[in-house]
Formats: structure tokens, C-alpha cells, sequence
């Protein structure tokens, strides 16, 4: 991820990864993504709703919405134009 996304440039430093230690909103009890270092147990010890179990640090984090926005760039693999293209 890091290498390939993250890592690359300003659009992928905005980029959200499992353990980024980033938060959308303070205080969300479902998104839990930004930590690192818990179980999922734990996780909801802390108050939060686990609704997808704990990922490695640095692991893509592909929420519906961010598959959507990808298909939107002109990054080849011609997604806005047809469903099966692009995988």
C-alpha cells in the first residue's frame, strides 16, 4: 500500500490505510481503522462498533464509497465506462 498508494504523492498521503492513526470524525464509534495494536475484543471493550475484524497495519482499506471514487479517475482500467471493465 505504502508503495504503491500512500506513498505516492499528495492524493496518496490523503488515502486512508488500517492503522494510519487517522480518524474522519473524533469520537466515531465505527471507525476504528486509523488504530493499531488492538483486537477486535478490545476494540469494543473501548466502546467501538467492530463491524469488519481488525486488519494489519498499512492494509488497503476498500469501504464501498472508496471503490466508487476510484472508478472516477482516469487511471486506465476505463471503470466509468462499463461495469466489467477494470474488474
Amino acid at each position: 500500500m505504502k508503495e504503491n498508494v500512500s506513498g505516492r504523492g499528495a492524493l496518496g498521503a490523503l488515502y486512508r490505510v488500517w492503522g494510519d492513526g487517522k480518524q474522519m470524525v473524533k469520537g466515531d464509534k465505527v471507525d476504528y481503522f486509523g488504530l493499531s495494536g488492538y483486537t477486535n475484543e478490545e476494540l469494543k471493550e473501548m466502546g467501538y462498533h467492530v463491524w469488519l475484524p481488525v486488519q494489519a497495519q498499512g492494509a488497503w482499506l476498500g469501504e464501498t464509497d472508496n471503490i466508487t471514487f476510484m472508478n472516477m479517475l482516469g487511471n486506465g482500467l476505463r471503470g466509468y465506462e462499463k461495469g466489467s471493465y477494470g474488474g
